[in-house]
Protein backbone atom coordinates (compact mmCIF):
# COMPACT_ATOMS: atom_id res chain seq x y z
CA UNK A 1 0.00 0.00 0.00
CA UNK A 2 1.44 3.44 -1.07
CA UNK A 3 -0.61 6.25 0.63
CA UNK A 4 -3.47 6.07 2.96
CA UNK A 5 -5.88 9.03 3.68
CA UNK A 6 -8.43 9.37 6.36
CA UNK A 7 -11.35 12.21 6.70
CA UNK A 8 -11.74 13.60 10.23
CA UNK A 9 -15.65 13.48 10.82
CA UNK A 10 -16.66 14.12 14.73
CA UNK A 11 -17.62 11.78 16.97
CA UNK A 12 -20.11 12.15 20.00
CA UNK A 13 -21.43 9.59 23.05
CA UNK A 14 -23.79 7.35 21.58
CA UNK A 15 -27.39 7.75 23.44
CA UNK A 16 -30.04 5.13 23.88
CA UNK A 17 -34.11 5.45 23.88
CA UNK A 18 -34.12 6.83 27.03
CA UNK A 19 -30.96 9.58 26.74
CA UNK A 20 -28.61 7.61 28.73
CA UNK A 21 -24.99 7.00 27.47
CA UNK A 22 -24.82 3.35 25.80
CA UNK A 23 -22.12 1.02 26.51
CA UNK A 24 -21.48 -2.48 25.23
CA UNK A 25 -19.62 -4.75 28.13
CA UNK A 26 -18.59 -1.37 29.79
CA UNK A 27 -17.45 0.74 27.49
CA UNK A 28 -18.61 3.88 26.01
CA UNK A 29 -20.19 3.72 23.14
CA UNK A 30 -19.39 6.85 20.60
CA UNK A 31 -21.59 7.81 17.34
CA UNK A 32 -20.27 8.72 13.99
CA UNK A 33 -21.78 12.18 13.15
CA UNK A 34 -20.66 12.00 9.32
CA UNK A 35 -18.99 9.46 6.90
CA UNK A 36 -15.29 8.08 7.59
CA UNK A 37 -13.75 7.82 4.52
CA UNK A 38 -10.23 5.80 4.10
CA UNK A 39 -8.32 6.40 0.68
CA UNK A 40 -5.96 3.78 -0.10
CA UNK A 41 -3.26 4.35 -2.90
CA UNK A 42 -1.80 1.15 -4.67
CA UNK A 43 1.06 2.24 -6.62
CA UNK A 44 1.41 5.29 -8.94
CA UNK A 45 -2.01 6.94 -10.18
CA UNK A 46 -0.40 8.66 -12.66
CA UNK A 47 1.45 5.32 -13.45
CA UNK A 48 -1.84 2.72 -13.90
CA UNK A 49 -1.94 2.42 -10.18
CA UNK A 50 -5.55 2.12 -8.37
CA UNK A 51 -7.21 3.60 -5.60
CA UNK A 52 -9.87 2.04 -3.00
CA UNK A 53 -12.05 3.85 -0.85
CA UNK A 54 -13.74 2.48 1.97
CA UNK A 55 -16.94 4.58 3.72
CA UNK A 56 -18.01 4.00 7.15
CA UNK A 57 -21.58 5.57 6.95
CA UNK A 58 -22.54 8.70 9.19
CA UNK A 59 -24.63 6.90 12.46
CA UNK A 60 -21.95 4.05 12.33
CA UNK A 61 -21.24 3.12 16.44
CA UNK A 62 -18.25 1.84 17.62
CA UNK A 63 -16.37 1.34 20.97
CA UNK A 64 -13.03 2.12 19.57
CA UNK A 65 -10.42 -0.48 20.42
CA UNK A 66 -12.19 -3.18 21.95
CA UNK A 67 -8.74 -3.89 24.40
CA UNK A 68 -8.73 -6.06 27.43
CA UNK A 69 -8.07 -3.79 30.43
CA UNK A 70 -4.00 -4.48 30.75
CA UNK A 71 -3.31 -3.42 27.38
CA UNK A 72 -5.47 -0.19 27.72
CA UNK A 73 -2.03 1.49 27.39
CA UNK A 74 -1.95 0.35 23.83
CA UNK A 75 -4.21 2.35 22.78
CA UNK A 76 -3.33 5.17 19.92
CA UNK A 77 -4.60 8.49 20.37
CA UNK A 78 -6.01 8.98 16.71
CA UNK A 79 -9.48 6.72 16.83
CA UNK A 80 -10.21 6.62 13.41
CA UNK A 81 -8.25 3.38 12.30
CA UNK A 82 -9.91 1.50 15.02
CA UNK A 83 -13.55 3.07 13.94
CA UNK A 84 -12.43 1.44 10.79
CA UNK A 85 -11.49 -1.72 12.08
CA UNK A 86 -14.63 -1.51 14.13
CA UNK A 87 -16.57 -1.60 10.74
CA UNK A 88 -14.73 -4.01 9.00
CA UNK A 89 -15.35 -6.35 11.57
CA UNK A 90 -18.90 -5.99 11.93
CA UNK A 91 -19.64 -7.51 9.05
CA UNK A 92 -20.67 -4.44 7.14
CA UNK A 93 -17.18 -3.72 5.32
CA UNK A 94 -17.45 -7.10 3.07
CA UNK A 95 -13.74 -8.38 3.73
CA UNK A 96 -11.83 -11.00 5.21
CA UNK A 97 -10.33 -10.86 8.64
CA UNK A 98 -7.38 -10.65 7.19
CA UNK A 99 -7.57 -7.94 5.81
CA UNK A 100 -9.07 -5.54 7.92
CA UNK A 101 -6.76 -6.06 10.61
CA UNK A 102 -4.03 -5.24 7.56
CA UNK A 103 -6.25 -1.84 7.06
CA UNK A 104 -6.32 -1.77 10.37
CA UNK A 105 -2.56 -1.46 10.99
CA UNK A 106 -1.98 0.43 7.92
CA UNK A 107 -4.14 3.27 9.09
CA UNK A 108 -2.42 3.34 12.14
CA UNK A 109 0.59 4.48 10.32
CA UNK A 110 -1.07 6.77 7.81
CA UNK A 111 -2.68 8.21 11.54
CA UNK A 112 1.20 8.34 13.05
CA UNK A 113 1.33 5.32 15.62
CA UNK A 114 4.91 4.11 16.39
CA UNK A 115 6.04 1.20 14.49
CA UNK A 116 6.13 -0.75 17.70
CA UNK A 117 2.66 -0.21 18.80
CA UNK A 118 1.32 -0.95 15.35
CA UNK A 119 3.19 -4.55 15.55
CA UNK A 120 1.76 -5.26 18.80
CA UNK A 121 -1.51 -4.34 18.27
CA UNK A 122 -1.99 -6.14 15.02
CA UNK A 123 -0.26 -9.09 16.23
CA UNK A 124 -2.56 -9.29 19.02
CA UNK A 125 -5.65 -8.81 16.42
CA UNK A 126 -4.00 -12.13 14.57
CA UNK A 127 -4.18 -14.02 17.56
CA UNK A 128 -7.00 -13.21 19.82
CA UNK A 129 -9.15 -10.87 17.68
CA UNK A 130 -11.36 -14.68 15.96
CA UNK A 131 -13.48 -14.11 18.93
CA UNK A 132 -15.01 -10.53 17.53
CA UNK A 133 -15.15 -11.58 14.36
CA UNK A 134 -17.17 -14.57 15.40
CA UNK A 135 -19.85 -12.84 18.21
CA UNK A 136 -20.12 -9.78 15.12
Amino acid sequence: MTKLTLTNPPVRPALDANGEAMAWGGRPVFHLMGPLILTVELGDLDNGGSFMELVVPKGFLTDFASLPWFCWWLRVKDSRPAIVHDFLYSKKGGCSRFLADVLFREAMKAAGAPLWKRLIIYYGLRVGGWWAWRTR
